[in-house]
């Protein structure tokens, strides 16, 4: 898979897309493990949670994404009137 160029929103929501899609394939999996081999229990539960942690880094991503183009469109907009002091 290759990297969204920068500011491209709506590649980046397709890329999401599919990270939540595999991610919630890989629980599935997991899941299904963890019914079969319960004496692993522990361990796929340990796995499950570091899954479930990717969509709140989704979440995160996106927040700083949108701010970090908030501060560009304000610097851009500002253009060549920033003086340095």
């Amino acid at each position: 898979m290759q990297p969204t160029a920068q500011g491209s929103d709506a590649l980046m929501s397709l890329n999401m897309i599919a990270v939540y899609s595999r991610n919630q394939h890989a629980r599935l999996i997991v899941a299904g493990f963890a019914a079969s081999t319960p004496s692993l229990g522990e361990l796929w539960q340990q796995l499950d949670r570091a899954l479930a942690d990717v969509p709140a880094l989704g979440s995160l991503i996106a927040r700083l994404t949108a701010e970090l183009a908030s501060q560009q469109d304000r610097s851009g907009s500002s253009g060549g009137n920033r003086h340095d002091v």
